[in-house]
């Protein structure tokens, strides 16, 4: 087999599937006109990377652009004709099925931290932090999620003020982007300038995470007491002023998708709950997220387990050249 591969990076998330493959035989061409064997990306709309490859008729594999599965396929985004799409869990599997995304899906396990078990916290928590949606890398956020970071962090700032705890508050970018408040109106609370290198410091030194997407699937991952905000509206996605699209099926499956623990569900019909109740469960036990941890972490990524699925595909026979 010719073990030979191109390889596009997002903010690192890719590294543990290169390095997976280095360990196994595999070498990294960074020439783009260079021959290989298949090319790997996080995405299929990186058009310079992928349209070559699929041009020529190379194989291209995905490997998981965020922890939460590509919903962004129902009805957004346009699937390419990839090889196989590589992802974090089964319940990631079966959300591809649910969306009628048409080619192969595989599960290779949670790549971002360790796997671990719940840390319950046995006393009152000293500290918040809470992660808000951030804004593309074009500095753009949609109106909705600037809503939810500004919704969730008024309630936390109430809350913490009157449980005379501290709320630290870890953003991307700027706070205006972000759609919070200037900081210097809220001396008390601690602003944290952040970058998108995958790091787990302020997750660690936190007793509760209130987050979203990735940094809350990072915090759960490890098993720190965690919550995420405005779980039961659809998953959108935009990248200009222009607008923004929500996915077309969501009430196929919210259900399976939404993570159990909203803070901004305070609605008694919906089985809501105040935020003080909400951070008490979050730290008292796990036992409302543990299906949904097993169906989208499940077990840590294995080298082997990886490359050998993969290389399944370049075996004659298996691959469909789409001639």
């Amino acid at each position: 087999m010719f073990k030979i591969f191109r390889f596009a990076d997002h903010q690192g998330k890719g590294q543990a599937y290169r390095l997976a493959l280095l360990s196994y035989g595999w070498r990294e061409s960074r020439y783009s006109r260079s021959r290989c064997a298949f090319g790997l990306s996080d995405s299929d709309w990186r058009e310079e990377f992928i349209n070559p490859l699929l041009y020529t008729k190379t194989p291209v594999f995905l490997y998981p652009h965020a922890a939460r599965p590509m919903v962004q396929y129902d009805g957004i985004l346009t699937p390419k004709p990839v090889t196989a799409m590589f992802t974090i869990a089964e319940g990631g599997v079966e959300l591809m099925k649910m969306i009628s995304y048409p080619y192969p899906v595989e599960a290779v396990g949670w790549t971002y931290t360790e796997v671990g078990n719940f840390q319950p916290l046995d006393r009152e928590p000293e500290n918040i932090l809470f992660a808000p949606i951030h804004p593309n890398a074009n500095g753009y956020l949609n109106q909705v999620d600037k809503d939810l970071n500004r919704k969730t962090f008024d309630a936390l700032e109430k809350y913490t003020k009157k449980a005379g705890i501290k709320l630290k508050v870890r953003y991307l970018r700027s706070w205006e982007l972000n759609g919070l408040p200037d900081p210097e109106e809220y001396p008390d609370v601690e602003w944290i300038f952040a970058k998108p290198n995958g790091s787990t410091v302020d997750i660690r030194l936190s007793d509760v995470i209130v987050a979203h997407q990735t940094f809350a699937y990072m915090s759960i991952a490890i098993g720190k007491p965690t919550l995420m905000f405005g779980e039961d509206i659809p998953p959108r996605s935009g990248n200009t002023e222009k607008g923004f699209e929500y996915v077309k099926n969501w009430d196929k499956y919210k259900n399976y998708l939404a993570y159990p623990l909203d803070i901004l569900n305070n609605k008694k019909s919906a089985g809501g709950m105040p935020v003080a109740e909400w951070i008490k469960m979050a730290c008292t036990t796990d036992e409302p997220i543990r299906e949904w941890k097993q169906r989208f972490i499940g077990k840590p990524f294995n080298q082997k387990n990886f490359v050998q699925r993969l290389e399944s595909y370049l075996q004659e026979g298996r691959y469909d050249r789409r001639d």
